[in-house]
């Protein structure tokens, strides 16, 4: 064999070498990160809204991390894992801190990079407060800030990043390979955030006016296009309002909105009168509504205004007349009806209805003596 042949035969052994070991480097570091890994559920009692990679409108497709939500802003955020913290950004309370790399919270808002001993980091961002600092040794569970909503986050929630690589998150441009945080994660694990829902949350109530208030639930951020409100009147619809949802509540995971029927349906209501009213929104392009609601507005209620069967100024003996005032099933007492004599003596008497939701009271006119 000639020594040219031989020196072919060393290269491409040394080659193979070389491509086995870098083909198995991604391996052994993901086998390393679950060893040491089993990270704790950064978040306890959250679920589980948009996935690793998902789909949502809100990430274009990219999504580098999981969401748990499911928890209202301030809810403690915990260490997965013991490590050293290698960036803490937290622009609200004055620190002066950052990243090597300057990082000024931007799309990820307030947040914190800790590195772990076997080379992994696992991000935590959109906080809300950040209670720790670079250089700051972590235990596992320790609390290091709580759930936020800054940075580009359309309600609070954690956007939670596992990277393999001993250096900061894909993003910083250092090379990492970013991870499914599922693969890593141990057990009692949220569970994933049920389908877009909304529920009807309060009213302000006034003499003349309600102001209903709700609240929708968009765990996978999908796009809110409009909302809208109906009011009724016992089965009659009175008014009703429909708008585009503002952009920075489209893609929230969960919003609140209210109607105030005065100025923005139109309606001057009627006091110590019960209406019920229905909020809806459409979500991901299905409409989804509330309960039929019942509230009652403030003061005290006053009959409609009567009507009578027979308009005369002076009633003669004999004469018979209806008063008609309307259905009103909420009334909540008897109408009476007072009946006065001014010619030949001054006498009064009056007539009720027997019960609260009559709609009439008719009388003969004799005179009273």
């Amino acid at each position: 064999m000639s020594r040219k042949s031989i020196r072919l035969k060393i290269f491409l052994a040394r080659l193979l070498v070389v491509v086995m070991v870098v083909t198995s480097i991604p391996f052994y570091q993901k086998q390393e990160a679950k060893a040491a890994g089993n990270l704790l559920w950064p978040v306890s009692g959250g679920k589980l809204g948009c996935g690793f990679n998902c789909s949502c409108a809100t990430h274009r497709g990219y999504h580098n991390g999981i969401d748990i939500n499911g928890v209202p802003e301030g809810t403690s955020i915990m260490a997965a894992e013991s490590g050293v913290v290698i960036c803490s950004n937290n622009t609200t309370s004055g620190r002066t801190e950052k990243c090597n790399r300057g990082c000024q919270g931007q799309g990820n808002g307030h947040h914190v990079e800790i590195k772990h001993a076997n080379g992994m980091i696992t991000q935590y961002n959109h906080m809300s407060r950040v209670d720790v600092s670079i250089g700051q040794s972590v235990t596992r569970g320790q609390v290091i800030g709580a759930v936020g909503q800054t940075g580009n986050a359309y309600g609070a929630h954690l956007h939670f990043v596992v990277s393999i690589g001993g250096r900061h998150t894909a993003w910083s441009g250092t090379g990492n390979r970013v991870v499914n945080p599922l693969d890593y994660l141990g057990g009692s694990n949220p569970q994933p955030v049920a389908n877009a829902s909304i529920q009807a949350v309060s009213c302000d109530k006034y003499d003349n006016n309600l102001v209903p208030r709700a609240k929708v639930y968009n765990p996978n951020g999908q796009r809110v296009t409009t909302v809208g409100i109906t009011i009724r009147d016992n089965n009659n619809v009175i008014a009703s309002k429909q708008e585009t949802m503002k952009p920075e509540g489209q893609y929230s995971h969960s919003s609140n909105i209210w109607f105030d029927c005065r100025t923005e349906c139109g309606v001057t209501l009627r006091p110590g009168h019960v209406y019920n009213w229905q909020i809806y929104a459409n979500v991901g392009g299905k409409t989804l509504y509330t309960d039929w609601i019942y509230d009652r507005t403030t003061g005290t209620e006053k009959p409609n205004t009567p009507a009578f069967s027979t308009a005369k100024t002076h009633y003669a003996v004999g004469d018979a007349v209806t008063v008609n005032w309307g259905a009103d099933s909420n009334a909540t007492g008897g109408y009476s009806l007072t009946i006065t004599q001014t010619k030949g003596g001054t006498y009064t008497k009056t007539l009720t209805t027997s019960t609260a939701n009559a709609t009439s009271l008719a009388f003969a006119y004799t005179p009273l003596s």
